[in-house]
């Protein structure tokens, strides 16, 4: 009889152990997944930037787009279509982090380091009227607080 207690008392602990290993494993797992989203999320703006500086053509239209306030309706079709495009990618980065951020991959810092100042120029508010139909509901009205007003609210 208590030989079949230590027995069971052994097996208890046995049980228990592996649960805070694998507790343990869980917790170091979500960390590295964390950490690999926010390279990922890195990379993809130093490739949009990267990819900007090495174009001559689409590092003129940027800066236009900057520095001279241009409109959608002062460029010409191609170039409106570049930039359009350049902007798009754009959006489906913030979206991709917003959807990282509803599912607890992402905290709230993710959104500081989007480059806000961008989105909202004329022409990329020019482009988000004109192509936000294509993303979900719940990504408009967020990405549209955040961009008027800076502030991070998630119904979850």
């Amino acid at each position: 009889m208590i030989k079949s207690s230590w027995y069971e008392l052994i097996g208890l602990l046995g049980v228990v152990s592996s649960l805070v290993f694998v507790g343990i494993e869980i917790r170091q797992n979500t960390s590295a997944i964390k950490g690999a989203t926010h390279q990922t999320i890195a990379e993809q703006i130093n490739d949009l930037t990267l990819t900007i500086a090495s174009d001559e053509r689409l590092a003129k239209i940027v800066s236009s787009m900057y520095s001279e306030g241009k409109k959608r309706e002062d460029m010409s079709p191609e170039d409106r279509l570049s930039l359009d495009f350049l902007l798009l990618t754009g959006y489906r980065r913030v979206e991709n982090i917003f959807l990282q951020y509803e599912d607890g991959i992402l905290d709230e810092r993710a959104f500081n380091r989007i480059g806000m100042d961008t989105y909202k120029t004329d022409f990329a508010i020019g482009t988000w009227e004109e192509f936000k139909s294509g993303f979900d509901e719940d990504f408009i009205n967020f990405f549209e607080e955040l961009r008027d007003n800076q502030i991070v609210k998630i119904n979850k």
